[in-house]
């Protein structure tokens, strides 16, 4: 949660290297920037590198809204071996390789377009999903038997760049909790010869690039010259979603969630329907609030009396 001693608010795109955990991450920028209220918006696994997003202050707030966000991933998949943990990690080193067929590369795109859309997706049987209050993979380090939960996932595009066997690399664009690792052993299943993860980067959050992210050792450079604000992206730039500016009298009451009127509205920001998650702004454009709209945004204007805006966060 947020402090009122908090100096920083926003976000910082990192570089993650290849190593350390997300909470790795999260801690030294808590001790660097000396404030706790520090969080990221999406786990990336310890050997997989590239953007992560790291909220700061007022930003931690709103975490679970921009963890939302579509990711992409360069990934280099392993053919001919198999792994108990879908990665690197679980790979038996006295494994004999199996016979990897003939693969030309238009075989392989059809194969990767096949992966395209909704789909479920088991949840690796190592990893920190929570089922019944503990973690997958210490259920499976402790050999206890258990069936690992399903989701569903939406895969935007696959595209092949590469084939050098037996390495095949490809770049994802995904929603929000699918899990490349999964991806991997699927393909090695449909070309038959079994694969695993071996190498995983993630190069994009939403509209944030990993060729605009610093480093930990760069943000330590920056806090000795005391630049960090240059890089803070502010809370108002986070959001992609439709916007309501209110009147500076009703913003200054917005701490107890009032109902949001016709009246009480300056302008309006893109269009939304219901259900759309949009936020409220002040006449300076800070956040006020975030929450779902409970009409279209073009029918506000054909009764002041009817119900616009169901809060989920009010930022103060």
């Amino acid at each position: 949660m947020a402090s009122r001693t908090d100096q920083y608010h926003g976000a910082l795109l990192i570089d993650k290297p290849a190593g350390l955990t997300s909470h790795d991450v999260v801690l030294q920028i808590r001790q660097l920037i000396k404030q706790r209220s520090v969080g990221h918006t999406g786990t990336l696994d310890p050997r997989a590198e590239g953007l992560l997003m790291v909220c700061l202050g007022r930003a931690t707030k709103v975490i679970r809204y921009l963890a939302d966000h579509d990711k992409t991933y360069d990934a280099g998949i392993r053919l001919g071996l198999t792994s108990s943990t879908l990665d690197a990690e679980g790979v038996d080193e006295n494994a004999k390789p199996r016979y990897i067929p003939s693969l030309k590369p238009a075989h392989l795109e059809s194969l990767l377009k096949e992966f395209e859309g909704t789909q479920v997706q088991r949840v690796p049987r190592f990893s920190a999903i929570r089922v019944g209050g503990r973690r997958l993979h210490e259920l499976a380090r402790s050999g206890e038997e258990f069936e690992p939960p399903e989701r569903t996932v939406h895969i935007r595009h696959i595209e092949f760049l590469s084939y050098d066997k037996p390495d095949l690399f490809i770049r994802v664009t995904c929603s929000k909790g699918t899990y490349i690792r999964s991806l991997a052993d699927e393909v090695g299943r449909r070309v038959g010869c079994g694969a695993y993860l071996a190498a995983l980067k993630r190069t994009s959050v939403g509209p944030f690039e990993l060729t605009d992210a610093l480093t930990v050792s760069d943000l330590t450079d920056m806090i000795d010259r005391r630049s960090i604000e240059e890089h803070i992206i502010p809370l108002e730039r986070l959001f992609g979603c439709a916007a309501i500016t209110v009147k500076d009298k009703f913003s200054k009451n917005i701490v107890s969630g009032p109902m949001l009127k016709k009246k009480d509205i300056v302008k309006l920001d893109g269009s939304f329907t219901v259900g759309d998650h949009i936020v409220l702004k002040n006449t300076d454009g800070s956040i006020l609030a975030v929450g779902k709209a409970e009409v279209d945004s073009a029918s506000i204007g054909m009764d002041g009396q009817i119900r616009i805006f169901k809060y989920e966060r009010v930022l103060n």
